[in-house]
């Protein structure tokens, strides 16, 4: 069982290159950056989230490293209705695996909770930026439809 809370939102420093101003600044919490985080980019990220023109959808990932893999949506807030069935239902199966005392105390914390494979020893939620309004490719053609084929049923089970 893994828990996860909102401690702090990153970005990738490629993505945020341009805002970069070569001049560095210190966060209260003794952070030190390029000036140009707090300046520009965060800024220009908040705008497109207000806008509507860009969400945030969290992924459940096997590591914390450039290697890891995405395992699933991890969609607390943001995501497409699938992505948001996937992530109650996980939090559904994690509250049935918690004593009622871990649940109360995670719940406290602000952990949100997910079961997660025992071999997976570095699991991380990420937020990813997305587009609301996605381009008309094929690529996205074929993501949308998977994302709105129906979920099997899971009631048909042979009992092995």
């Amino acid at each position: 069982m893994w828990g996860f809370r909102p401690d702090h939102t990153t970005a990738d420093r490629g993505l945020a290159r341009p805002f970069f101003t070569g001049q560095f600044t210190t966060r209260d919490d003794g952070t030190r950056l390029d000036a140009g985080w707090d300046a520009s980019f965060w800024p220009a990220v908040n705008t497109l989230t207000e806008l509507g023109l860009v969400e945030q959808v969290g992924m459940l990932l096997d590591g914390n490293d450039a290697e890891a893999e995405i395992i699933h949506p991890y969609a607390i807030r943001g995501g497409e209705a699938a992505e948001r069935e996937l992530t109650a239902a996980a939090q559904m199966a994690a509250r049935a695996m918690v004593t009622e005392g871990q649940l109360n105390w995670s719940v406290e914390q602000d952990y949100h909770l997910v079961p997660v494979r025992k071999h997976i020893a570095k699991a991380t939620v990420v937020q990813v930026f997305r587009l609301k309004y996605r381009p008309h490719t094929t690529t996205t053609a074929a993501w949308f439809a998977l994302m709105h084929k129906p979920l099997p049923s899971i009631s048909n089970t042979t009992g092995r």
